[in-house]
C-alpha cells in the first residue's frame, strides 16, 4: 500500500521525491539529447531550435557503420569485457573468501594494500606495466588488454564484505560433514551470494567495457582496437566533425552497457546494501 493511502504521506517525503526525480532527469538529459541528436539532420543540430524528438531515425546509423569496421570493434570489445569480468569475478571470490575465512599472516595488512589501490591513480602503473608486457612480448595482443584487470580491488572488497556476513555457523557444520574451503566456498557460500557475485561481474564488465586509455597506449593494430578506441578514431576523422553522427557513434557505444545495467540494476542495488534480490510482487 502507498503511503498517502496509509495516511503517511508527509510534505517532507514529496519533497524528497521531487528532488529524487529531478536528479534523475537532469542526469538522463544529456542521454536522451545524445539520442535525439543522433537521429536528427546535421542542420537540425545547429540551428537555433534544435528537435526535441527524432527526426530522421536511422540515417546517420547507416552511415557510422559505413565508416569503420564496427563489427569488428564490439566483436573486440565484447571478447575483452566478458574476458574480464569472468577472471576478475573468480579472483575476487576466492581472495575474498580467503580474506574473511582463512586465517592467513598479516591478512589486515594485505586487505590493507587493496583499499589503498583505490587511491592509486591508474595511470601510475602505465609505465612499468607496458615494459613488462612489451618484455613477455604481449602488446598488440588481446592479452595486453585483459592480463592487468584480472584481479579487482572493488571486487574483492565487495565479495570479502559478503562473505563476512555468512553465519559462521555454516562453515562449522560444513566442516564437520567433511566439507573443505574450496567445495564450501563454489556450494555454499558462492549460491548464497549470487547478488554480489553479479555486482562484481557487473562492475569488471562495465570497466572493461569503457577502457580507452590502456588500449590507447598498449595497442596500435587495428584487429584488437576495441570500440572506445574505435569511437577516438572516428572523432578525429573527418566524419566526426558532424555532431549527429559522432552521437550516433556515441548512442551504439553506450547502448549495450547501458542495457546490461539496467538489466543487473537490482543484484548490484542487493549487493550493495546488503540484501537479498526479492521476488517481483505477483499481484495476489
Amino acid at each position: 500500500m502507498t503511503p498517502w493511502l496509509r495516511g503517511g504521506w508527509t510534505w517532507r517525503n514529496r519533497i524528497g521525491d521531487v528532488l529524487l526525480f529531478g536528479t534523475c532527469l537532469l542526469f538522463a538529459l544529456p542521454i536522451y539529447w545524445m539520442l535525439v541528436l543522433s537521429m536528427s539532420r546535421p542542420d537540425q543540430a545547429s540551428s537555433a531550435s534544435p528537435p526535441m524528438v527524432p527526426t530522421t531515425p536511422w540515417r546517420n546509423y547507416s552511415a557510422v557503420f559505413a565508416a569503420q569496421d564496427w563489427v569488428r570493434y564490439f566483436g573486440n570489445t565484447i571478447l575483452i569485457a566478458v574476458s574480464i569480468s569472468l577472471f576478475a569475478t573468480l579472483t575476487s571470490c576466492l581472495a575474498g573468501y580467503a580474506l574473511a575465512n582463512l586465517r592467513i599472516p598479516g591478512k589486515r595488512l594485505l586487505f590493507g594494500v587493496i583499499i589503498a589501490a583505490f587511491v592509486v591513480p591508474s595511470e601510475l602503473s602505465f609505465v612499468p606495466n607496458f615494459a613488462v608486457m612489451r618484455a613477455v612480448g604481449i602488446l598488440n595482443t588481446y592479452w595486453a588488454l585483459i592480463l592487468p584487470f584480472v584481479a579487482s580491488p572493488l571486487g574483492i572488497f565487495i565479495m570479502r564484505q559478503r562473505f563476512l556476513s555468512l553465519p559462521r555457523e555454516l562453515w562449522e557444520v560444513a566442516h564437520v560433514e567433511g566439507c573443505s574451503h574450496l567445495r564450501y566456498l563454489f556450494t555454499i557460500a558462492l549460491p548464497s551470494s549470487r547478488s554480489a557475485v553479479a555486482a562484481t561481474a557487473l562492475i569488471t564488465f562495465i570497466a572493461g567495457w569503457n577502457q580507452f586509455e590502456w588500449p590507447l597506449i598498449f595497442t596500435t593494430d587495428e584487429v584488437v582496437r576495441p570500440v572506445q578506441v574505435a569511437l577516438s578514431y572516428f572523432n578525429n576523422a573527418d566524419r566526426g566533425a558532424s555532431p549527429t553522427l559522432l552521437a550516433a557513434a556515441g548512442v551504439l557505444v553506450t547502448a549495450p552497457v547501458l542495457t546490461v545495467y539496467l538489466l543487473s540494476r537490482r543484484q548490484v542495488t542487493a549487493a550493495m546494501t546488503g540484501d537479498s534480490p526479492t521476488e517481483e510482487p505477483t499481484g495476489r
